[in-house]
């Protein structure tokens, strides 16, 4: 089911008469005016602007015209804090939220509490970010129950997912089940796209598991990563990060999270990950840099193909949603058990090229080592032949000190 927002997807104003919202192309999607005027392409469908005029969405103007008169439809529920049972330390703290554990009306819940203290008006333009998303219902993305204050800080009461993440979970599956989860996350990233909501920091760890179903969390949080990235002076970087950030600072279409998805998806069937986290920086420029890790020799292959459009530096160039559903779709049909079974087998078959890399490299060390042994040779027999000669001169000058004693 779509939801109409009544926000501007990209700068999370509430649209009014003075902040008219927009249809800015054929897809009907909608954003204020003030930012149309900065844009020359739709940041959902990726449709030119040029082409199209953009006219007011009276609908639109109408239903908020209707919740002006009943606001609470529009407010997302404020938890008291006597009503929850929050544990004293946090179990995961990412770059804007503090992560704790609590039990709200008999049940687990995650409290997201921000490392920072808002001000009135950025707190008015998170909840209303999380007033859209508030609204959301969809089987693979993480429901939002509330927000609530708790140590003078802002936070989100988020369900719990009581089997973990993504990462932790991808060496134990099973081929088809690679496949059922991959499509099932990229329906819930379908969805939140249809309500013109980009994610931004799409990654192994932000995909929950609960009762066997993935659920995309961490969406709807750009207010609130750029506000804290910004008071505390740190950089916000994550090897899932489409090239276009650096540049930007901000996500101006869903593409972002076409790069995102193609990595995950990489990572799922090769059962590796994308980088590795001793040198994440290292790896990190390495993307930037247009390189990107080879694929095992039994990787599915279509897939493969989708991945490498997927995770271009060009944005325009990438895959679409629909590509990753069709080809993911067309392995799930697919009726060749023996061609699964070697399929399943990625984990431990290396690429030729990175075994090719490997024989190099060990090539190279052999040589630096017979290079080694041969200075360490040279060197013992420099220091002999200098004992030898030191030697020989002593005893020329011992023998020579003897003849004229014997000359006297």
């Amino acid at each position: 089911m779509e939801v109409k927002t009544t926000i501007c997807p990209i700068c999370f104003q509430k649209f009014s008469q003075e902040r008219k919202p927009m249809i800015i192309c054929e897809e009907h999607h909608s954003i204020c005016e003030s930012c149309f005027n900065t844009l020359n392409k739709c940041p959902f469908c990726a449709n030119s602007l040029t082409n199209f005029k953009p006219i007011q969405n009276l609908d639109l103007l109408k239903s908020i015209d209707q919740e002006d008169t009943n606001s609470n439809l529009s407010q997302i529920p404020i938890i008291p804090l006597d009503q929850l049972e929050i544990e004293k330390e946090p179990f995961s703290s990412g770059i804007s939220t503090d992560n704790f554990r609590a039990t709200w009306k008999k049940k687990q819940v995650i409290i997201k509490k921000t490392r920072i203290q808002i001000d009135s008006n950025s707190q008015k333009q998170f909840e209303n970010e999380l007033n859209l998303i508030g609204k959301l219902k969809h089987p693979n993305i993480l429901p939002i129950y509330g927000i609530t204050k708790f140590e003078n800080r802002f936070c989100i009461v988020m369900k719990y997912a009581e089997q973990g993440n993504l990462l932790d979970k991808i060496p134990n599956l099973q081929f088809q089940e690679k496949i059922d989860l991959s499509l099932q996350i990229i329906e819930g990233l379908r969805f939140l796209h249809s309500n013109s909501i980009i994610h931004g920091d799409l990654k192994l760890k932000n995909i929950l598991i609960s009762k066997n179903k993935p659920k995309i969390s961490d969406f709807g949080m750009s207010q609130l990563r750029e506000k804290t990235t910004e008071n505390l002076g740190i950089t916000f970087y994550s090897n899932y990060l489409a090239p276009e950030f650096l540049k930007q600072e901000k996500f101006s279409d869903t593409s972002c999270d076409i790069f995102s998805l193609s990595i995950i998806l990489f990572e799922i069937f090769s059962s590796k990950r994308y980088f590795h986290k001793k040198n994440r920086r290292k790896a990190f420029i390495k993307m930037m840099n247009e390189k990107r890790p080879y694929f095992p020799n039994n990787f599915p292959k279509d897939l493969s193909k989708f991945i490498k459009k997927g995770w271009k530096k060009n944005p325009q160039e990438r895959s679409t949603l629909i590509q990753f559903i069709q080809c993911l779709e067309k392995m799930k049909n697919s009726n060749q058990p023996e061609k699964r079974k070697e399929l399943e087998q990625t984990n431990q078959q290396p690429n030729e090229k990175e075994k090719e890399k490997e024989k190099k490299k060990k090539s190279k060390s052999n040589v630096i080592h017979q290079i080694n042994n041969i200075f360490r040779i040279e060197k013992i027999f420099f220091w002999i032949n200098l004992l030898s000669i030191n030697t020989n001169n002593s005893l020329k000058n011992s023998y020579s000190i003897k003849i004229k004693k014997n000359q006297q």
